[in-house]
């Protein structure tokens, strides 16, 4: 039997008129974990008289964790007298060969599917039980790593054919009406795991989040919407941006970037995003509109922006690599090595008192010698010169040092004779170049544009 509380079905069915879902006439697909989330939502359907059908896939990533999963959806399905689609997967096969994120290919799975059936079987709509919580979740997620206005408008509750009619409920709101209804639902063990960061904002900053605000959810789902609007007025207006300084021809965008204003410089970084240009480098362009013949490379390498004298122009441009070559054996001989266009200079040289230790002057002890110049590579790390313990990847220091995307890859590093990054050149020595002992004989590293 089925009872859900009259308050929460009015609002179920509030939400449902909100985003135009017509649960007389629309057959709905709902995407099935058997997680306590898609139960409450089965049941929701179930109790409304909902023309609708379960869709399970199984992608034996748990192992026999997913069969009891494939198993429960199935008697779940026959208990409430509704058809169940069930699909069973090789998931670590699919990652394999794509090279994605486990995540990124189940996603892609689930709803490569969840497509196939609705054209096949004249479904409306797939139905997803995402909550207000994980609205919440993805909002702090989408801020810690960094996001622009669209990031923060969270889960809609409707895009396309996918609707999301649980997004008036909070997580022990769907626990509560589950539990007083007396069904069971399947619980993922990986979702008590801080290992990942989603789990993370769940277990140990959300809740801290409530104490200062138990309505922290409502708050910000209320915010979120305030959000949409305005980045729907930011995308009109990005409208009337193009009409005014973009045009087309021969293949190639012309940007008037020089009469571009500084109140629309966000509007100029939301034309060039799709092409893949991050903030900071569009910050640099804006700053340098009035000067020519600079060229600007997407993150991606295959579109490039030129100013000239009157305009930027945007064209597609495969930025050519150069041989990936390496300064190696750079000995602690007193003399003059070469990388590229660099000069590297080694001399000895004694350092008496703290005052001569400049942090970024390359001062290196002898017994780190022979050392080798290289572009950064991903997995390199650095101890930045004064951070107490631990290590940065060097991406991460290119980042928050506001090194432009498209630069960071041709970023030299200094790494000794037993792999540590003494350097990133330029921008950071290591913690470990520091001096605690004078005076002292040592190498000094100068290096010059030749």
């Amino acid at each position: 039997m089925i009872d859900i509380h009259k308050t929460y079905n009015d609002q179920f069915l509030t939400f449902l008129n909100r985003i135009e879902v017509r649960i007389t006439e629309n057959k709905l697909l709902l995407a099935f974990s058997g997680g306590v989330d898609s139960v409450a939502l089965a049941l929701f359907l179930k109790y409304n008289n909902v023309d609708f059908a379960l869709a399970h896939m199984n992608f034996q990533l748990r192992g026999e964790d997913s069969n009891e999963d494939e198993s429960f959806a199935r008697s779940f399905a026959e208990r409430i007298g509704v058809p169940i689609y069930i699909k069973k997967v090789d998931t670590n096969k699919e990652v394999e060969e794509s090279n994605q994120s486990v995540q990124m290919v189940a996603r892609k799975l689930r709803y490569d599917w969840f497509q196939e059936i609705l054209n096949e079987n004249n479904y409306d709509f797939i139905a997803t039980a995402h909550h207000k919580s994980d609205h919440l979740e993805t909002i702090l997620f989408n801020l810690t790593k960094g996001t622009g206005i669209e990031g923060l408008h969270g889960i809609l509750p409707k895009r396309g054919n996918i609707v999301r009619p649980l997004l008036f409920l909070t997580k022990e709101e769907i626990v509560q009406i589950v539990t007083e209804n007396k069904w069971k639902w399947r619980e993922d063990k990986s979702n008590q795991s801080t290992k990942y960061a989603r789990n993370k904002l769940r277990h140990q900053v959300i809740p801290i989040l409530k104490e200062i605000n138990p309505s922290v959810e409502k708050t910000i789902q209320l915010s979120s919407e305030l959000f949409y609007k305005v980045e729907q007025n930011l995308f009109n207006q990005l409208e009337s941006f193009k009409k005014k300084y973009v045009k087309t021809e021969n293949e190639e965008i012309l940007i008037d970037i020089r009469e571009v204003k500084a109140v629309d410089e966000i509007l100029l970084y939301y034309f060039l995003k799709p092409y893949q240009f991050d903030f900071v480098t569009v910050q640099d362009l804006y700053r340098n509109k009035d000067k020519s013949s600079l060229i600007y490379y997407s993150a991606n390498n295959v579109m490039a922006l030129h100013t000239t004298q009157n305009v930027a122009i945007l064209k597609e441009e495969v930025k050519k690599a150069k041989e990936f070559d390496v300064a190696t054996n750079i000995t602690n001989d007193e003399k003059e090595f070469f990388y590229n266009d660099n000069k590297i200079s080694v001399s000895k040289i004694v350092v008496n008192n703290r005052a001569e230790a400049v942090a970024e002057t390359l001062l290196i002890t002898e017994d780190r010698f022979p050392l080798t110049i290289r572009k950064v590579m991903k997995g390199d790390r650095i101890k930045p010169f004064g951070m107490k313990s631990g290590s940065k990847k060097v991406f991460d220091l290119l980042q928050d040092e506001k090194i432009p995307q498209y630069l960071r890859s041709e970023i030299l590093v200094l790494e000794s004779h037993d792999g540590e990054i003494l350097s990133v050149l330029g921008i950071r020595n290591s913690e470990s170049l520091r001096i605690r002992n004078f005076p002292c004989k040592l190498m000094k590293i100068s290096i010059e544009k030749h």
